[in-house]
């Protein structure tokens, strides 16, 4: 008897289970439906977490690692196939705990998009269900937008730019290369701390991690001071081997205005070095902040 009631156990457990997961995938992909109020606060909420990786995989890592620090599961999502597949960097210094504004902004930033709470979510129905939030669900919604700099300059005769999206290029009219502008994105300071304090600390880090890439080890980093737009700036300076197997002179001024952090670079080869450098230093000398 036993041995012929086992197969039909099996079944109707089977069932059961299987109505309960579809349940509670609907259930818990439902919408949340906060007011102004509390998607104010819930933007203000710090949240790290390391990008490194595709639009479309950081949100999927987003939407879990949210619902185990905040009031509800955060998604983010886009229709725009570019901007999923847009590769995230991770440009906040590791001490950094960024607001969920400030993260949902770099987002916007590096895929040169803009983003918006979406109470009706329908359209990522199928999205959020190979999620399977465990919490209601706030979503923000990316859409591309037109590149609008947060800062210009006056360009040096024959120079041109190209703006992308979380910086711009300079390109000298006789040489490949000659100088980028990075807009790293917005802090602010917790309870604890000044917002000078914050902002200090932010542009060495910064610094230190641009630095770091020109292969040299952080004794061997040494930053002076020089001025950006008339604010103060981490300069340093050294030499580096191209890739195209040429020594050029790598330079970099790191600074901030208001809550932005900003980093401009020059390579220059050295037979450019007396004609370009100057005008690298007076285009700097002319940047004015939009924000």
């Amino acid at each position: 008897m036993a041995n012929r009631l086992h197969p039909y156990l099996i079944l109707l457990l089977s069932i059961v289970i299987a109505l309960g997961a579809m349940l509670f995938s609907a259930d818990s992909a439902r919408a949340a439906e906060p007011d102004q109020a509390s998607i104010n606060q819930l933007l203000k909420e710090r949240i790290r977490i390391e990008f490194g990786y595709p639009f479309y995989r950081f949100a999927q890592i987003f939407a879990t690692a949210s619902e185990t620090r905040l009031k509800y599961s955060v998604v983010i999502a886009s229709e725009d196939r570019l901007i999923e597949a847009h590769p995230l960097s991770d440009f906040y210094p590791n001490f950094y705990r960024p607001t969920l504004k400030e993260t949902l902004d770099q987002i916007a930033l590096q895929t040169g998009s803009s983003w918006r709470y979406l109470k009706e979510h329908k359209k990522y129905d199928t999205k959020l269900k190979d999620y399977r939030p465990h919490k209601e669900v706030v979503l923000f919604e990316f859409t591309k937008r037109d590149l609008k700099p947060t800062f210009k300059l006056k360009l040096a005769e024959g120079w041109r730019q190209r703006i992308k999206n979380n910086s711009v290029m300079y390109i000298p009219p006789n040489c490949p290369i000659g100088l980028d502008v990075f807009d790293i994105g917005s802090f602010s300071a917790s309870a604890s701390e000044s917002a000078d304090s914050l902002m200090e600390k932010a542009v060495k880090e910064v610094a230190l991690t641009f630095a770091a890439k020109t292969g040299k080890s952080p004794a061997e980093i040494k930053f002076s001071r020089q001025k950006v737009g008339g604010k103060d700036a981490l300069f340093y300076q050294c030499e580096v081997q191209t890739r195209t197997g040429f020594k050029a002179v790598w330079r970099q001024w790191t600074f901030h205005s208001g809550d932005r952090v900003y980093i401009a670079i020059s390579t220059i080869f050295p037979n450019f070095e007396e004609k370009l450098y100057p005008q690298v230093k007076e285009m700097l000398s002319s940047v004015e902040f939009l924000h």
